[in-house]
């Protein structure tokens, strides 16, 4: 699994933007969401980029700008 990290940096961002990040509950038939993250100024969330939590991020209207940093352990990543 990759452990996801993201800084939003978007200040004054709306819900009609758009760009939300929504993730999904694991093997549910027509993709429920489990939770939708608005990519607000000074929000920092993580999460585990893994089957357990298929995630997307929606189009936007303006432009979004974000630091995401990805931590994976490179032994099990480099055995594969």
């Amino acid at each position: 699994a990759v452990l996801t990290v993201i800084l939003y940096l978007n200040k004054g961002w709306r819900q009609e933007d758009g760009g939300q990040l929504l993730i999904y509950e694991a093997n549910s038939p027509g993709g429920k969401v489990k939770v939708e993250i608005l990519p607000e100024f000074n929000r920092l969330i993580l999460f585990w980029a893994n089957e357990d939590n298929p995630h997307e991020v929606l189009n936007t209207k303006r432009d979004r700008y974000a630091m995401t940093i990805w931590y994976i352990n490179g032994a099990a990543a480099l055995a594969k």
